[in-house]
């Protein structure tokens, strides 16, 4: 999800998916063009308490986006196992 969209915000609609019993367990990756961490439409550190599993920057090269969904997936699929 985007951080910075058109009608929603990312963090906004991060939080409404949390509070849907039927969206609550989403998983949620931040992908952003925004560098500046001081920019206040970026907050990293909220984006992870409400439950985001990262936020990324939109530089970011398809190899290396690639392995990472492949370690979020991995991680689900390790904790349905448990």
């Amino acid at each position: 999800m985007d951080m910075r969209m058109p009608i929603l915000g990312g963090i906004e609609a991060e939080m409404r998916l949390k509070e849907d019993p039927a969206t609550k367990d989403i998983k949620v990756v931040f992908l952003t063009a925004f560098s500046d961490p001081n920019n206040p439409d970026i907050d990293r550190e909220k984006a992870k308490e409400i439950g985001a599993l990262d936020f990324l920057e939109k530089n970011i090269g398809l190899d290396e986006l690639t392995e990472k969904v492949r370690g979020y997936l991995k991680q689900e699929s390790a904790a349905k196992i448990e």
